[in-house]
């Protein structure tokens, strides 16, 4: 479980410090200039068996405008599934269905659904190197169903020293 107070005073909600959107819409993470978050999570796994495993988690931002009056609802939950092994030892299958953070109630045009669909096979080259090949399939960009989906490719090539 998770709880964070927060004091925001410049960039956004969801940057990791680095006052860029880094994660989920515009809209969640710049409701207001200045705000006080107050944020709940929940998070869960659960190997079913040594080729089967589930996670997921669910999140809650409420963010109170400082500079005025009014709050925002901001929203984030996936469900994955994982695959330890897949085709041979040490391969790793998954795929995740899920919302990045998007603020609730927002008015048209954005106020739209945007899921978060991605899939991913880690192939075990050797002891020490992986590949990894994905994509990632953005419904609704900004919230809004009138932007084209966004589908992204990926490849993670990891090194084990």
């Amino acid at each position: 479980m998770t709880y964070i107070n927060a004091y925001q005073n410049r960039g956004a909600i969801f940057d990791l410090g680095s006052s860029f959107t880094l994660v989920g819409t515009e809209q969640a993470n710049t409701p207001f200039e200045r705000m006080i978050t107050n944020s709940y999570g929940v998070e869960a796994f659960y190997k079913f068996s040594p080729r089967f495993a589930v996670n997921g988690f669910f999140g809650y931002t409420n963010a109170k405008n400082l500079a005025g009056s009014g709050s925002a609802d901001i929203w984030y939950y996936a469900l994955g599934l994982a695959f330890p092994d897949l085709g041979k030892q040490g391969n790793l299958g998954g795929v995740l269905v899920g919302a990045e953070p998007y603020r609730g109630g927002n008015p048209a045009p954005a106020n739209d659904l945007s899921l978060h669909i991605e899939g991913f096979y880690k192939y075990q080259l050797t002891d020490n190197i992986a590949i990894t090949p994905g994509v990632i399939w953005i419904t609704a960009p900004a919230q809004n169903n009138d932007n084209q989906d966004a589908v992204i490719g990926t490849v993670r090539t990891t090194f084990t020293f």
